[in-house]
C-alpha cells in the first residue's frame, strides 16, 4: 500500500509474574508499556486518520509475549458479517 510506513513499537519486559490473559489490561505493567497510536483506517477514506482510536500494547515476559489492544470504537457503528 502506497501509504504504508514503517512503524516500530518496542516491547516492554514485565516484572510481573502475574499477566492474565483475560481481556482487561490492568496490570501495572500494561501501564508502563509504550503504546502504539496514530492508526489509519481503510473505509471509507483509506489513509485518513482513524475516526476512533485504538491503542496496541505489547509485553513479554521468560514464557510468553503477551498483546493488548484497546479499541475504542462505539460498539453500534461496528460493521459485521456473517
Amino acid at each position: 500500500h502506497a501509504l504504508a510506513q514503517p512503524k516500530v513499537l518496542a516491547a516492554t519486559r514485565s516484572s510481573q509474574h502475574n499477566i492474565r490473559i483475560d481481556g482487561a489490561l490492568n496490570e501495572n505493567s500494561w501501564a508502563a508499556a509504550a503504546a502504539a497510536t496514530g492508526f489509519t483506517q481503510y473505509f471509507p477514506a483509506a489513509g485518513a486518520a482513524a475516526t476512533a482510536a485504538t491503542e496496541v500494547k505489547i509485553l513479554y515476559d521468560d514464557d510468553a509475549v503477551y498483546i493488548g489492544a484497546q479499541l475504542f470504537d462505539d460498539p453500534l457503528q461496528v460493521r459485521k458479517q456473517f
